[in-house]
């Protein structure tokens, strides 16, 4: 059995295609929704008619699968996934606006790691979920990852969601769509490395698992290696280049390995192995859900789907719509400024007062003010009750490395990267206290890192200002210069 240790914005399972969005639609009332949080999950769930230990067990039995599929040695993951678990798979083509999706992840303008899905897949096609898992889970391991990756990985691992006869979980097996795979046109593989393919007459996404599969059978070696560049931070091309050298991007030697993948489509069934699971917490605390909190988590991958000449009005109805029943809501709230024009800075300060022990209003208060004092005392406290928010993690570390309390900030900074290690907020923040420590070396290194992350439009790019972060590794450059004999004093402490 081989070691795995080394192995954008919406993922979709399925093709979608535009729905009916004249209207916005209506999550189910408060009273319908119920809230678990458990060690890994915060799980919302519309007119529950399950066990609730069941259905947090099926959630943590399957992170807890996914991981072993993962890493060769057990590893504790920080931080929580939001999943919204709608009553029908009608209501999530209803809220999405597409027609034949069974299943998303995101990561959401706030940073939280997303899963949507219908209540009757829990059960009918788990393997959703555990695709949904690998996608996140492996954004720990490889903060960059390009779609051919990303897609074949989950593929490749989402069959640890099934047991067998024998009540055991294998990974490496056909994925829920995979016994297809012999009758599809392949994607050209240097289409798919470079995501310059259409889609329209061969299919990406089951070419992407060929192509895992294939690399994991007939290349270990060189996938481990690829592998192993990629959980250090390098960029996915250069990666493919040190790895895989024979087939070239730049001198077209990749076409060579489009036969490869005929044959191995073909023939090729490849090795699976099975997965131990180790000893799950299933402990979990319940309360009331809000269908207004929910309503703002399914506007953002309806606006994916949206007419751009709609977005505005659904915006604003979905954020009116949220007040009506949640008048302090601050994501509705600052929606509903954005769209109007309307000063966001006075309405935030209420809300943050009217919700003390809310970390995202305080985060969101934080971001707009511009009194130093006032933004550090709200960051401060949207850590304190937000202890999962990698943003404002990193926008605290930031803050306090810009007013010369880097050290203070440091394992604030490291919090944020292990909370989301793929943001590229969150590694700009380590990059503003190593630089402030004097480690000018890894400041530059981290900032081309987030440089890197927001520029592949991915999930850790959401909400990051692509400009701003190029012109701040200018000057971390031009700081550390050794010939402006500017850079920084060196210090004892290192940012890691």
């Amino acid at each position: 059995m081989r070691n795995l240790a080394f192995i954008p914005g919406i993922v979709a399972i399925a093709a979608c295609a535009p729905a009916s969005r004249d209207t916005v639609r209506t999550a189910p009332s408060s009273a319908s929704w119920e809230e678990f949080r458990s060690t890994h999950f915060v799980i919302d769930v519309a007119r529950r008619d399950r066990d609730p230990a069941r259905l947090v067990g099926t959630f943590e039995e399957l992170h807890a699968a996914v991981l072993a599929a993962l890493v060769s040695e057990p590893v504790e993951i920080s931080g929580r996934v939001r999943v919204v678990v709608l009553s029908s798979r009608r209501e999530l083509r209803q809220f999405t606006g597409a027609d034949d999706v069974v299943g998303l992840f995101w990561v959401s303008r706030l940073g939280e790691p997303t899963i949507l899905l219908a209540a009757e897949d829990l059960d009918d096609i788990p393997q959703i979920i555990a695709h949904e898992l690998t996608h996140y889970l492996s954004r720990y391991l490889f903060p960059q990852q390009p779609f051919w990756f990303a897609e074949g990985l989950a593929q490749f691992v989402e069959g640890v969601a099934k047991r067998d006869g024998d009540g055991r979980r294998w990974a490496g097996a056909d994925p829920t769509d995979g016994w297809v795979a012999g009758a599809i046109k392949l994607t050209p593989v240097e289409d798919l490395v470079t995501r310059t393919f259409i889609g329209w007459f061969d299919d990406p996404y089951l070419t992407s698992w060929i192509l895992y599969r294939f690399l994991w059978n007939e290349r270990s070696s060189q996938l481990s290696r690829y592998q192993r560049a990629l959980s250090e931070g390098q960029a996915p091309d250069d990666a493919w280049r040190s790895a895989f050298p024979e087939w070239n991007i730049a001198t077209g030697t990749i076409r060579l390995l489009n036969n490869d993948l005929v044959q191995h489509q073909r023939s090729g069934r490849g090795l699976r192995w099975e997965v131990k699971v180790p000893e799950v917490d299933r402990t979990f605390t319940a309360a009331a859900g809000s269908a207004a909190s929910v309503q703002m988590v399914l506007l953002e991958p309806r606006l994916r789907t949206t007419n751009r000449l709609l977005t505005p009005r659904v915006r604003r109805e979905t954020a009116e719509l949220v007040l009506r029943e949640d008048p302090t809501n601050p994501e509705a709230t600052a929606e509903l400024a954005a769209v109007a024009g309307t000063p966001l800075l006075p309405q935030l300060r209420a809300v943050a007062a009217a919700r003390p022990n809310d970390g995202r209003a305080w985060f969101l208060l934080g971001r707009e003010e511009t009194d130093p004092a006032r933004r550090e005392a709200a960051l401060r406290h949207a850590v304190e009750h937000w202890p999962d928010g990698a943003l404002a993690h990193a926008a605290l570390a930031f803050q306090l490395a810009s007013t010369g309390r880097a050290r203070e900030g440091l394992p604030i900074a490291n919090r944020a990267v292990d909370l989301a290690p793929w943001s590229a907020d969150a590694v700009a923040a380590l990059a503003k206290v190593a630089l402030e420590l004097g480690k000018c070396a890894e400041a530059v290194l981290l900032q081309s890192r987030a440089v890197e992350i927001s520029h592949a439009h991915g999930v850790g790019s959401v909400g990051s200002d692509v400009k701003e972060l190029g012109v701040q590794l200018a000057s971390y450059r031009q700081r550390c210069t050794p010939s402006t004999g500017t850079s920084p004093p060196a210090a004892s402490s290192a940012a890691r």
